[in-house]
């Protein structure tokens, strides 16, 4: 036993002088190395936090920012099936309960308390994260935004006068308090790495500790949720701060360890509920303690006195446990008072609707993705190759497997690992049965896999060193070599991994690029083109690895107010409208370069009467102090012989208009007569329900700054700077194919609409292409069209890519399969081991822009769509009657084509016990029986 734990005495504490003649420069090299550690940690963690540019691109971010700025303000409950009583009914209860508030309770109290997420901004029916989180988000809101106000007109102002009335309750807005949480995730994430330091140190050495810190400051999936304003990191931190002090309880088995432990306990449960399993390692750490005192050889009475202060500290433990639990998610309970610890039905449904969401039991457009994934090994396989980086994830894994051989193999202090190995392995099997596999639910189990990594990484050089002295080997043995190089490769590749990750917040977020290179490339209803003296003006450049291209200089976009329509496929009632009730409009626009403008190009000017008058449309440019500069007249009969919306017009200026970068104008259109006449824009279709459009909403650039520049992320660091230019309300109009939508004939009509009559087609992420493949009996045609869009048979080029992922120089690595790589041979396999969706689609998913090419052939694209069978079960077939005759046994000869059946029943049946086409190949190939017979 003492072999399995063995440990020092604990010798009496030296006084702080002592202590600091006692250094050594080992001691002095870890203190310099720690400092180095943080200091690289934080600038992994730190860098880009705007990285999205208050575009709000992140799902979960969205809901909690809005959860988060609505809290403690006004009383405004969202609806509840599981509830007897309306939000109206609940309002009034409230007022009558608290009349001197108007109805605000108290903290405790679920029902009327505005800091219970149900009852901030209505709307959120469901709220299954911790509470601590969003309220140690608030409150830091709330400290800073009075200190952010103070510093605009005291100091700032001294620099920028326009900020002598700034105001910081941007911090507690929508448009910033998400800033706020990022930051409170990336300092949690950076307590962790000072957390495997200690665990490590306290477990083990000094070194292991350094080793420990340094490996976890590189960690991937760490980096990227310090970017994100969601639960994960905070909640990572409170865990790897309890098992620190469970690590304190197995070492000196301390009172005041279980405190701490049941403190941080509570506060890991307030933020995340899964983390209940914790529990276990304070009972294991208890029992380890006591281990050591059983049998003949305990002095008589230690054994009782070591049970009775374990049984004490764990009862200790479990009572800071609750009462820190109610302090800080107080909502799971009624109150209305501290002591009201009656359950709240409505937290206990949505844990259960929850449970329903992660066990498939819902099928619902997240859950699509997680068919034919094989627990455990799928989120092994993420976490060993994107979160940790595989040297790393390997060594982890291999370190957990040879702790626990040494466990059963009673090797000396093996003991000292086994609550690192107890919490890997119960949390893992416990969350990798889970229908929902996200990465997300493992980052728990990071610190510990670290700190077991670090020991092994310390161990295999230590036994190598030792078994050298025991040959009397002097120099660089095979061992030692390969000992140290295992410590040196693994530290220094992740680290290097880290910093290719990085990428990704360096520069904009792919969406947010897209969205500037629709602006600077693609004709609004009105485009102009800056001819520069060295010909850049219509130059295209390649850009991010030639992987997509911008112009070199920008058009100057005009957008008019587009119209609303109430059906969604009418691009006619879209588009922007010059008649009697709105015969002109105006836009100001700002000169992007020095250089002379020609011409005004309209991509899309009709007459939605197709009449044969001719319409007049006249145009002026106008300086800030209103003398015309410019004009351009359109005097012709403006057809639709080439798209509904109108054909193209290219219409000269009187004169050209010579323009100075940065010079600002107004745009005017006015109708003299023949009116009404409609201007589409570019016609921009994307995918639809259940993604982020492309393009997106994107802040204005700084004067002077365009995509070609490669700006960084967080050019406007306050969101009030932030004026969002929406490319839908005047620059574009187009169709939402919402593809996610189930196969059939008003499925394809939609698809063979928007084919017909857009311009560009944009796909923001892989949500749609890589995961409604899993069930290709479900979405056969969606299949159909994504293979033909890739391979370009539908008639539609690749124009744009947007792709940021692992890259450092010209190091570069795609956690993504892409479908343009065209790996026929290998493409289905490679596409498994891409990361999951979450890891990409969050802060880096590729996006695609198509655009309509010259051999677009409507005939084509319906011969190659419209052969998707698309008849259904219950549609009348040959194993139906015809609705139309009963007699009729037999309508149509056509198969069933698809299969509307939930990702749940495709994981466990792929293919429907149908064959599939190889299978179905080789059986035709194998002959007949009488062929074989003959």
């Amino acid at each position: 036993m003492d072999n399995l734990y063995s440990q020092s005495s604990p010798a009496e504490q030296p006084s702080l002088r002592a202590r600091l003649r006692g250094l050594s420069r080992a001691d002095l090299f870890i203190g310099i190395a720690l400092v180095v550690t943080m200091l690289l940690g934080g600038a992994f963690r730190f860098v880009g936090l705007n990285w999205d540019d208050f575009t709000h691109l992140h799902p979960d971010e969205r809901f909690l920012t809005d959860v988060t700025q609505g809290l403690g303000m006004r009383l405004t409950p969202s609806d509840s099936s599981s509830d007897n009583i309306t939000p109206d009914e609940q309002v009034s209860l409230c007022v009558a309960r608290y009349p001197a508030t108007g109805g605000l309770g108290g903290y405790f109290d679920a029902l009327c308390s505005p800091w219970n997420p149900h009852n901030a901004n209505s709307g959120h029916g469901m709220y299954v994260y911790g509470t601590l989180p969003v309220f140690m988000t608030r409150v830091v809101a709330e400290v800073v935004a009075p200190f952010s106000e103070w510093w605009g007109r005291t100091i700032s102002a001294r620099f920028d006068p326009t900020l002598s009335d700034y105001s910081g309750g941007q911090w507690r807005s929508y448009d910033g308090v998400h800033l706020i949480w990022r930051y409170l995730s990336a300092l949690a994430e950076m307590a962790v790495v000072l957390v495997c330091f200690f665990t490590g140190l306290r477990l083990h050495n000094r070194w292991v500790g350094l080793i420990a810190a340094w490996l976890y400051a590189s960690v991937v999936f760490s980096i990227q949720l310090s970017h994100f304003a969601t639960t994960d990191a905070i909640s990572s931190m409170f865990t790897a701060v309890a098992i620190l002090f469970a690590v304190c309880v197995q070492r000196e088995g301390k009172l005041r360890d279980y405190v701490l432990f049941g403190l941080f306990f509570g506060f890991a449960l307030a933020s995340r509920i899964n983390l209940l399993p914790l529990v276990g390692v304070i009972v294991l750490a208890a029992m380890v303690r006591v281990l050591p005192f059983i049998g003949r050889g305990a002095l008589r009475g230690e054994f009782e006195r070591q049970l009775g202060s374990a049984f004490a500290g764990l009862v200790v433990a479990g009572l800071v446990t609750v009462v820190v639990f109610r302090l800080t998610n107080p909502y799971a309970f009624m109150g209305p008072g501290i002591l009201g610890l009656q359950p709240n039905q409505r937290f206990l449904q949505d844990l259960a609707t929850a449970q329903s969401l992660v066990s498939g039991a819902i099928d619902s457009p997240p859950n699509f993705q997680w068919a034919g994934r094989t627990s455990y090994v799928f989120p092994w396989w993420n976490m060993v190759m994107w979160g940790m980086g595989l040297p790393l994830g390997l060594m982890a894994w291999g370190a957990l497997v040879w702790a626990i051989y040494r466990l059963f193999a009673g090797k000396r202090g093996a003991l000292l690992n086994v609550l690192l190995i107890a919490w890997v392995v119960a949390y893992f099997l416990f969350m990798g049965r889970n229908w929902v596999m996200t990465m997300r639910y493992f980052i728990p189990l990071y610190s510990s896999l670290v700190v077991l990594a670090a020991w092994t990484l310390y161990t295999l050089v230590i036994q190598a060193r030792a078994a050298a002295e025991r040959r009397q080997q002097r120099g660089v043995t095979v061992r030692k070599g390969l000992a140290w190089g295992a410590l040196i490769g693994v530290t220094a590749f992740t680290a290097i991994w880290a910093l290719m990750y990085t990428n990704v917040y360096r520069g904009l977020l792919t969406r947010v690029q897209a969205g500037y290179w629709v602006w600077e490339s693609l004709p609004g209803d009105f485009a102009m083109r800056v001819e520069t003296p060295d010909g850049r003006g219509d130059d295209l450049v390649p850009m991010n690895g030639g992987q997509y291209s911008a112009r070199a200089v920008p058009l100057i976009n005009i957008g008019m107010v587009n119209r609303l329509s109430a059906d969604e496929n009418d691009l006619v009632g879209k588009a922007t409208r010059f008649d009697d009730s709105m015969p002109s409009a105006s836009e100001m626009f700002t000169v992007p370069e020095s250089g002379v403008i020609r011409t005004i190009q309209a991509p899309h000017l009709g007459d939605p009467n197709d009449d044969p008058e001719p319409e007049v449309l006249q145009i002026h440019i106008l300086d800030m102090q209103g003398t015309i500069v410019a004009s351009a007249r359109i005097d012709q009969n403006l057809t639709r012989s080439t798209h509904i919306t109108g054909d193209p017009v290219e219409i000269p200026l009187d004169q050209p208009l010579q323009v100075e970068a940065g010079q600002r104008y107004r745009f005017e259109v006015e109708l003299v007569s023949g009116g009404p006449v409609i201007s589409g824009g570019t016609i921009f279709t994307w995918e639809g329900a259940w993604d982020d459009p492309v393009p997106a909403k994107v802040c204005t650039p700084p004067l002077g700054i365009s995509l070609v520049d490669d700006p960084p992320a967080g050019m406007i660091g306050d969101g009030r700077a932030c004026n969002g230019r929406d490319p839908w309300f005047g620059l574009v109009i187009g169709f939402e194919q919402n593809v996610v939508y189930e196969d059939d004939y008003n499925k394809l009509d939609s698809l063979l609409r928007s084919l017909d009559h857009s311009d560009y087609i944009g796909i923001s992420s892989n949500r749609f292409y890589d995961t409604l493949n899993r069930n290709p009996l479900r979405w056969p045609l969606t299949n159909t069209y994504y293979d033909a869009l890739f391979n370009g048979e539908l008639g539609w080029e690749l124009v744009a890519t947007f792709q940021e992922t692992y890259q450092l120089g010209p190091l570069q690595i795609s956690d993504q399969y892409l479908p343009t790589y065209h790996n026929a041979a290998f493409g289905d396999m490679l596409n498994e081991f891409e990361s999951e969706e979450a890891f990409s689609v969050y802060d880096h998913p590729v996006v695609f822009i198509f655009r309509k090419s010259a051999d677009y052939d409507p005939s084509r694209v319906r011969e190659i769509l419209g052969s998707v069978p698309l008849t259904r079960v219950n549609d009348p077939s040959p194993y139906n009657m015809c609705p139309e005759d009963p007699d009729l046994m037999f309508c149509s000869a056509q198969l069933v084509g698809v299969a509307t059946w939930s990702t749940e029943d495709a994981a466990r049946a792929p293919t429907a016990l149908q064959f599939t086409s190889e299978q179905r190949q080789t059986q035709q190939d194998g002959g007949t029986w009488s062929e074989r017979f003959a």
